[in-house]
């Protein structure tokens, strides 16, 4: 693909990828900043898209999703902060309260890590990032579907994972 395709691909996505990731980060700042750098990527990988593959809507989201979870892995504290913060601010929890949403926090990601990585990437997806079955399965290319089958199977086997750790 050439520099006149990459031009045509940002006018054909870039309001599109705007406005997915704005629902998906609080700052427009930072919803401005984000898509810029999913179109850099797109520019940079352009020579690695294989058609045959996915299609090029698909392998946009992909890039799309992976570089918001990059963003909320790199703010990951500063969000637990302001979290704690604004938990602070409006409860007034006793440090009781945060050692303990602290501890049911890490017990949560311990559990899910023991998920296979798709089961555990659907449910980061749906309950963390707040996408639908259909957003879910044009990343990891699944049927809307198939998404909630498997989301269904992995919150019972995350369940089971949860209550037998609590039993030991």
């Amino acid at each position: 693909m050439d520099q006149i395709n990459f031009e045509q691909i940002y006018q054909d996505y870039y309001n599109k990828i705007y406005l997915f990731v704005k629902k998906r980060v609080l700052q427009e700042q930072d919803a401005e900043e984000l898509t810029a750098d999913i179109f850099t990527a797109v520019y940079k990988n352009l020579g690695r898209y294989r058609p045959e593959i996915s299609s090029l809507d698909t392998w946009i989201y992909v890039i799309t999703g992976n570089s918001i979870k990059n963003y909320y892995r790199d703010r990951k504290d500063e969000m637990l902060t302001d979290e704690m913060e604004d938990k602070i601010q409006k409860q007034e929890p006793s440090a009781e309260d945060i050692t303990m949403l602290l501890q049911e926090r890490e017990y949560l990601l311990q559990c899910l890590k023991q998920l296979p990585v798709r089961e555990r990437s659907i449910i980061i997806l749906k309950y963390y990032q707040g996408k639908n079955s259909e957003e879910i399965g044009r990343l990891l290319d699944l049927t809307s579907g198939n998404v909630r089958v498997i989301l269904k199977r992995s919150l019972n086997k995350l369940r089971k994972i949860m209550n037998s750790r609590s039993e030991n």
